[in-house]
């Protein structure tokens, strides 16, 4: 096959734009590999990609952007595209020297390193853009109600911080023990003890467990769809360590997150993903597909404490763990080894737990060379008990070096997830719960178990009549559940034949956590770990009982989530009654229904005794609505208070309706149930608790109320907490107080003298409940509104009330606020109209708008991020800050160094030097104040390209102002003014639609550039510049070889050395140099010529004009109406003859020629006419002059002034006197 130099070249094209391409992408993923800063650099691809191809290109391309961290850590992507393009050239160069073919023109090559800028990127811009649009995605998500996501998560506290962090109360040590309840032991509930709750155990009191306080709710896996109330996770010794080595991107200090974040991963590979500490999106995770899925599943594909070794053992960290790849021994991990090119980062961008596309980066990618195998050893454990135990360092390919740290992050084996399996329909007719640890959910078990054996006992156990049997099941399930088999009975030998240990099996299964075996004689093992079994058999009995024999009658419960007790409580009145009716009915299953009923309570969660006191209050609720027999109530009484006489008696009596035994219950019930007590002097730290009825409780200083049930009044005293629980509460403030509200619409009463204090709403039940109530001497007109944080407070003079999480989700906010001087407000529809104002501190710090007005002020220390809400903002940013106007009509005032993003809404961005202006969706006004050196506007508005507006203050005129294009931007300078409009020339969409000085009337900006000159320059180096609509003014340069494309208005275009000029629309003047190719394309142009310059005409009139300096020109006509001027030269001076198919001009007085291409090939290569000073011939003229002409030769023609010789003239006279004539 014989080829061409076309074929070559269009083959070898291809190969260029793919791997240009493929290069771009790579590029961008090293960018946005640690962060989102990559982002910046969208509108400057294009310069990046062609400087780049240089013979040092990635270098100074490094230089020029050294502000952007990430394009040095990138610089290794770009010198790989610098390499391929140019090989590639140089193949192709090679193959047409092999072929036999013409080598590449310089335009060929300029034309082939286009393609290549143009592919590159591309590319990058396909990640950029990407990237971009996602950027402002909100990554903050709200709390997930009980029963979402988790094995365990969900319901208890708020994420485990704010209402139990270890075990219990309030953030885990309000008054006591490591990690207890108000004034627990060691990891208590209420009344501690060594370890247990209030009914004992070994581990987690109240019902947090130990290190969520999440208590309840969860799923697993998909969460939400498990019955109400769910089970408590069981007592656990607390969270595991888990560890993978953490590649520290940023630079900055490592952060981690904590538990209450609810982030799972399956860190030591066992199928489930536990809760977990984390790292946040500006850290990486060294991880290796190890199966190749193109996820990373587990703790087994990263490089930590539980990666498997070759030996079959797992690593002792993740440094060990990594160094069985070190192939030739030198203590690092680089290019040398096969590994490098396997290994990703992992950058969980939006901390799920889960590796996303675009989630994983080779190391070359993010410009790291080398890992060192090198550790040191560190006691250091951050906040969040994530304990950064080796620490050792990576190096980046421009030699700095950072942190590679193998975190042993704190972790929760209980709290875990399930993958999910699909569920038949005979399996989802039966009672499901929720899994806890390595113990999937009851559905999911039974969809695992390929035996059936699991699923016959829970349809066993649905059928069974018999309570006792039920019982017996229970045992059977949990050991099918599990998996535990007779053998396991006995797994700890003869010596402890008491100690059961399939019983041990189920605990490790639901805790996630390895028991061990028994110490010493065993007897106190047997005892602790069977009760806790025990227990747990409790919770799943009260699971399967209300989803099946005694459905009907808790149809009737209504349950909720008591933040103070972390536990689910119910109201059983309803039930209770159901139960009473059907007892009535049944006598002869009275005694069975009530001690089913007794269990499935206690069974809600057994280790607190809320529920129980909620139903013996029941029972004797009722007892004014039932006529109950001796015999009932005896049996009743006997259920409720086995083994204590005294209280069977009296509760006997009390359900037959005497007084004086119905009080001494009520006594024994407040001063066991939690704790109603509304009488006595309080402690220095007392607590007061209502009873179910409507109580005013009265606060000491520093005391603790509890509402109880009812509708009651709680008035605080100095440093006193009052906590609404439920009922429609009010609960009066005082200096230095704490206010909970609780599941009712509770009132919060703020007077004039309350100086301080915190309201924590939240309630979850019903967001649309709680007033906030100010009392007399507050107006709403005296309140200043500041938001820090999350919180919301109200500013009165010195007094500052603060609402609690107030913008974290609406659960935190009261339905209402009313002033002594009006009725109540819906504080939606009040908030919108008020300001809200938000000041950053100094240091990096975010401050978030909310639904109203806001009014945000950055600081100038650090870098803080403002982000507006819904209404019509004011931002005024400190140095380097980054305004966000959210929704709304906005503006943003800028400060030296910092960004401004429109978004939607029609904003006011006001510049200051140094600012960027990014627009957003609406038409934004671009504000530019004399005072403002320098600032880059990026407008970019693809739903609405007619929008936009760029004001000039005082003493910006128009008439001032001088119009210049830099590539594809468009600079308003004034003065040192310089003002970038970016990206201008690439679509209309980045143009605004008008223009204002402070002295008019907005102008249409597409009529005013018409009317303006826009002034370009090219720097040094292949550069092309492109005109726009309006008039251009456009300069080459001498160095490199430049292309200016004129628009369609009326340009000036000026070529350097070697430049190609190209006229576009108009009637333009193209003015050459040495070398230089003019193209005339359309309209009438000028087209000046230069020694060497080439000129082509176009589809207009022409005209060529040579002044000096001309020798070697060419010229190409392009219409029948063009025409050639010859300024500095007469008749007389002009010898014209024929070469070949060409014209020749030759200026006898400067002795330099002009060729007008083709003129005795093609009639359409003629000019209409030849103008020497005064004179002028036409073509036929011009034909009969080189005629006449031809006897002679120029130097014959002339003589020494530079002239036809005087015999010639003679000779000739006729002729040139017949064919010079006189021009118009």
């Amino acid at each position: 096959m014989k080829h061409t130099k076309e074929s070559l070249i269009r083959s070898q094209l291809t190969e260029i734009q793919a791997e240009a391409q493929k290069q771009g992408r790579v590029f961008a993923r090293a960018l946005t590999g640690g962060g989102s800063t990559g982002n910046e650099l969208l509108d400057d691809m294009m310069s990046i990609s062609n400087i780049a191809l240089d013979d040092s290109g990635p270098s100074r391309v490094t230089s020029i952007w050294s502000s952007i961290e990430e394009v040095a850590t990138a610089s290794a992507t770009l010198w790989a595209y610098h390499y391929n393009i140019n090989r590639l050239v140089a193949e192709l160069e090679e193959g047409l020297e092999a072929w036999d073919l013409p080598p590449l023109t310089e335009e060929e090559r300029i034309e082939l390193f286009e393609a290549a800028v143009s592919a590159h990127t591309e590319g990058a811009r396909e990640i950029l853009q990407d990237n971009s649009d996602s950027e402002e995605a909100d990554s903050n998500q709200s709390e997930e109600e009980a029963g979402e996501e988790s094995n365990g998560g969900g319901s208890g506290g708020e994420s485990g911080s704010e209402s139990g962090s270890d075990s219990g109360g309030e953030s885990g040590s309000e008054s006591g023990g490591d990690s207890g309840g108000e004034s627990g032991g060691d990891s208590g509930g209420e009344s501690g003890g060594d370890s247990g709750g209030e009914s004992g155990g070994s581990s987690g009191g109240g019902t947090g467990g130990s290190s969520s306080g999440a208590g309840a709710g969860g799923g697993s896996g998909s969460g939400g769809s498990f019955f109400t109330p769910p089970p408590p996770p069981p007592p656990n010794p607390g969270p595991i360590p888990g560890s993978p080595i953490v590649l520290n991107l940023e630079g900055e200090a490592i952060d981690t997150t904590g538990l209450d974040e609810e982030i799972h991963f399956d860190l030591n590979g066992n199928g489930f993903r536990e809760q977990t500490g984390w790292i946040t999106p500006d850290q990486g995770f060294l991880v290796l597909d190890r199966n190749g899925d193109g996820i990373i599943n587990d703790g087994t594909e990263l490089f930590g404490n539980w990666t498997e070794l070759g030996s079959g053992t797992t690593a002792a960290n993740g440094f060990e763990a990594l160094a069985e790849f070190d192939e030739n021994g030198d203590g690092v991990i680089d290019a040398q080894d096969s590994i490098y090119s396997e290994l990703r980062v992992w950058v969980d961008l939006d901390q799920d737990g889960v590796s996303d596309s675009g989630e994983l980066f080779t190391l070359a990618e993010l410009g790291i060379a080398s890992i060192s195998l090198e550790y040191s050893t560190s006691n250091h454990t951050d906040e969040h008990g994530n304990e950064f135990r080796q620490w050792g360092h990576f190096t980046t390919v421009d030699g700095i070096q950072r942190d590679a740290v193998d975190i042993w992050f704190h972790k929760d084996p209980t709290l875990t997830q399930e993958q999910e399996l699909d569920v038949s329909a005979d399996i989802a007719a039966l009672p499901d719960m929720q899994g806890y640890g390595t113990a999937h959910s009851l559905h999911q078990a039974m969809v695992r178990d390929e035996t059936g054996n699991l699923k016959v006992l829970v349809k066993q156990f649905t059928e069974e009549t018999n309570s006792e049997r039920r019982q017996e099941l229970i045992e059977d399930i949990l050991y099918e559940w599990t998996g535990q088999t007779e053998d396991d009975k006995t797994k700890f030998g003869n010596r402890y034949d008491f100690v059961d240990g399939r019983k041990i099996g189920v605990l490790e299964a639901f805790t996630g956590h390895s028991i061990g075996g028994p110490r010493g004689t065993g007897r106190q093992y047997a005892e602790q770990f069977h009760g806790q079994f025990n227990q747990w058999a409790s919770v799943v009995y009260s699971q399967l009982m209300m989803q099946s024999h005694l459905s009907d009658i808790f149809a009737e419960a209504d349950f909720t989530w008591n933040e103070e007790l972390q536990t689910w409580t119910g109201h059983f009145d309803q039930s209770t009654e159901a139960l009473v009716d059907r007892m009535l009915s049944h006598p002869d299953q009275s005694a069975a229904l009530l001690s089913d009923y007794i269990s499935v309570i206690e069974g809600i969660n057994p280790y607190n005794n809320a529920n129980k006191h909620a139903a013996i209050a029941s029972m004797l609720e009722i007892s004014q609505n039932h006529d109950l027999s001796p015999e009932l109530a005896n049996l009743i009484s006997s259920t409720l208070f086995e083994g204590d006489q005294w209280l069977m008696t009296a509760f006997t009596d009390a359900l037959a309706g005497d007084s004086s035994d119905l009080e001494i219950v009520q006594n024994w019930m407040a001063g066991h149930s939690g704790g109603q007590i509304i009488t006595g002097e309080p402690q220095e730290t007392g607590s007061l608790r209502g009873t179910a009825g409507d109580d005013l409780l009265i606060a000491g200083k520093n005391d603790r109320l509890y509402a109880g049930g009812g509708n009651d009044t709680l008035i605080g005293a100095e440093g006193a907490r009052l906590y609404g629980e439920s009922g429609d509460n009010l609960l009066v403030a005082a200096t230095d107080s704490q206010l909970h509200g609780g599941s009712g619409s509770d009132t919060y009463q703020i007077g004039s003298d309350v100086l301080t204090t915190t309201i924590r709403h939240n309630n979850r039940n019903n967001q649309d409940a709680g007033t906030l109530s100010f009392g007399d001497g507050i107006k709403a007109e005296d309140l200043r509104l500041e938001r820090h944080g999350s919180h919301l407070h109200f500013v009165h003079g010195d007094q500052r009330i603060v609402m609690n999480r107030w913008f974290d989700n609406h659960r935190y906010r009261v339905a209402q606020i009313q002033f002594a001087d009006g009725e109540p407000l819906d504080i939606s529809e009040w908030l919108q109209a008020q300001v809200v104002y938000s000041e950053a501190d100094p240091g990096d710090q975010t401050l978030n708008g909310h639904s109203g007005v806001d009014h945000m002020v950055g600081h100038d220390e650090g870098v803080n991020t403002l982000r507006g809400g819904n209404g019509d903002d004011t931002l005024i940013a400190g140095k380097n800050d980054r305004l966000y106007a959210g929704g709304g009509n906005d503006t943003l005032i800028g400060a030296e160094g910092a960004r401004l993003y429109g978004e939607s809404g029609d904003n006011l961005l006001v510049a200051a030097t140094d600012s960027q202006l990014q627009g957003g969706s609406g038409s934004d006004t671009y504000q530019i104040g004399s005072e403002v050196l320098t600032t880059t506007i990026r407008h970019n508005n693809r739903s609405n390209q007619d929008a936009g507006t760029l004001s000039f203050g005082d003493g910006i005129k128009a008439e001032d102002l001088r119009l210049e294009r830099h590539g594809s931007h468009l600079h308003f300078v004034h003065g040192d003014q310089r003002i970038v409009m970016n990206r201008w020339f690439d679509n209309h969409r980045y143009r605004v639609a008008q223009i204002q000085f402070a002295d008019g009337e907005p102008l249409d900006i597409s009529e005013w550039l018409q009317a303006q000159v826009v002034y370009s320059e090219a720097n040094p180096g292949d550069q092309t510049l492109n005109g726009h609509s309006g008039v251009d003014h456009m300069v080459g340069h001498d160095e490199g070889v430049n292309t200016l494309r004129g628009g369609n208005g009326d340009d000036t275009l000026i070529a350097g050395k070697n430049d190609r000029l190209y006229a576009g629309g108009g009637n333009d003047t193209l003015i050459g140099a040495e070398g230089a190719r003019l193209y005339g394309e359309s309209g009438d142009n000028l087209l000046v010529a230069a020694s060497d310059s080439q000129l082509y005409g176009g589809s207009g009139t022409d005209t060529f004009l040579f002044k000096e300096n001309v020798d070697g020109a060419s010229v190409q006509v392009g219409s029948a109406s063009d025409k050639a001027v010859f300024e500095n030269a007469d008749p007389s001076q002009i010898w014209l003859s024929r070469s070949g198919n060409h014209l020749l001009i030759d200026l006898l007085h400067t002795e330099e020629t002009v060729r007008i291409d083709d003129w005795f090939r093609r009639n359409d290569r003629q000019l209409a006419e030849l103008k020497a000073g005064d004179s002028v011939a036409t073509t036929a003229q011009i034909e009969k002059l080189v005629s006449a002409m031809a006897a002679f030769s120029p130097s014959e023609a002339s003589d020494d002034s530079g002239s036809i010789t005087s015999s010639v003239q003679e000779e000739l006279k006729d002729v040139l006197s017949a064919n010079w004539g006189t021009a118009a």
